[in-house]
């Protein structure tokens, strides 16, 4: 996705759309979208900031996505500004490994 003002190019790991819902769409429902990372570094606030400015470029190009959630993927965990930055928030997701193997 381009960021017009910032002439940055901004890439998304996932997205999830509404039920019925097609990429093609005009202005499709958007649920989430999240960025996955393998690394050996903890996921910190930048990333968190940074999806939160891709919801917003979504939102100002007409795509429903103000409501999405913000989904972040890490291998190496969380460092603990983005762990209680998260706890404050109902649109953010931490989703570690024993997450995606346990489902806790």
């Amino acid at each position: 996705m381009n960021d017009p003002a910032g002439r940055q190019q901004h890439e998304i790991d996932v997205v999830a759309l509404d039920e019925g819902e097609r990429r093609q769409a005009h202005s499709p429902v958007v649920r989430a979208i999240g960025e996955a990372k393998a690394s050996d570094r903890a996921r910190t606030l930048a990333d968190l900031d940074r999806l939160d400015r891709i919801r917003g470029l979504l939102v100002a190009r007409g795509v429903r996505a103000a409501s999405a959630k913000l989904l972040l993927f890490g291998r190496s965990g969380f460092d603990l500004d983005l762990t209680r930055a998260a706890a404050e928030r109902h649109d953010v997701e931490l989703v570690d490994l024993h997450r995606i193997w346990h489902g806790e």
